[in-house]
């Protein structure tokens, strides 16, 4: 039951967004007829924007706003600026342990983002910074080998530069 709620919504899993957002984005980019492009941002809009919207996700909101060249490029520049300024860190978020995440209704419903953080306050990661769920502050002591946000940077920063989201 869990895997049919997590199919639609960010209960559990939120790195499945992801994943759903860069096929979903493949097939549109590799896609010449516009018909069958309009399909894909249908199912885009559906499986994993809807879910993803506010949350300082620049990848997420980026790639949403190259296929349905609709959205909003200060979602995704804003949260890029947060990325450059975090600190690469092998500590913990200050609000390790004291941020609360949304409740199971809120995230069921779609109405997450009161508790996004911004991006340097997140929990630190190991893995794309994109994939993890944006309320995330982590708990105290949770070990790790350090805060690695380049590629998370360098990907978004040239997919805005590609798209036209950020100037030359």
């Amino acid at each position: 039951m869990l895997g049919a709620v997590d199919r639609f919504s960010n209960l559990d899993g939120y790195y499945a967004h992801n994943l759903r957002a860069l096929r979903s984005f493949t097939v549109w980019s590799l896609e010449e007829d516009p018909a069958r492009q309009a399909v894909m941002v249908r199912y885009a809009g559906e499986h994993w924007r809807r879910w993803t919207v506010g949350h300082g996700n620049t990848w997420l909101s980026w790639l949403w706003r190259a296929m349905a060249r609709v959205g909003d490029a200060g979602e995704g520049l804003r949260a890029l600026h947060e990325l450059r300024v975090k600190p690469a860190r092998a500590a913990d978020s200050p609000l390790a342990g004291r941020w609360s995440k949304p409740s199971p209704g809120a995230v069921l419903l779609g109405k997450t983002s009161p508790w996004v953080l911004p991006v340097y306050l997140r929990k630190h990661t190991d893995y794309f910074t994109w994939q993890k769920e944006p309320w995330d502050a982590g708990e105290p002591g949770t070990p790790t080998t350090g805060d690695t946000c380049g590629v998370d940077f360098i990907v978004s920063y040239w997919l805005g530069r590609v798209y036209g989201f950020i100037g030359g």
